[in-house]
């Protein structure tokens, strides 16, 4: 179950649970400081928008540049598909219930 930033509750059966190593670093992001190419490298820095609309750094994403374009085409799928999940679940709650 996703919550969303309206509280609507999103079914999505088929995501996978994913078991992340202790390797692997968890970051919150609401924004994007910066992004620079440096060397074929994307560097995409992550940031959190705080009091007064400040945006504290969080991390930062490195990625082959040729892996850029792919990598925004499955973001943006992934926002239509929520959208979608989204929508339809708000149907099935504004619909009427049933009457015997």
């Amino acid at each position: 179950m996703v919550m969303t930033d309206t509280k609507q509750k999103v079914n999505d059966a088929k995501a996978p649970q994913i078991n992340l190593s202790p390797a692997v670093t968890t970051v919150f992001a609401d924004s994007v400081v910066s992004i620079n190419v440096v060397n074929g490298v994307a560097r995409v820095v992550l940031g959190a928008i705080g009091p007064n609309n400040s945006i504290t750094p969080t991390g930062q994403l490195m990625l082959p540049i040729g892996q850029f374009g792919n990598l925004a085409k499955i973001f943006n799928s992934a926002v239509t598909d929520l959208a979608a999940k989204m929508r339809d679940a708000q149907q099935q709650e504004e619909k009427p219930a049933a009457t015997n």
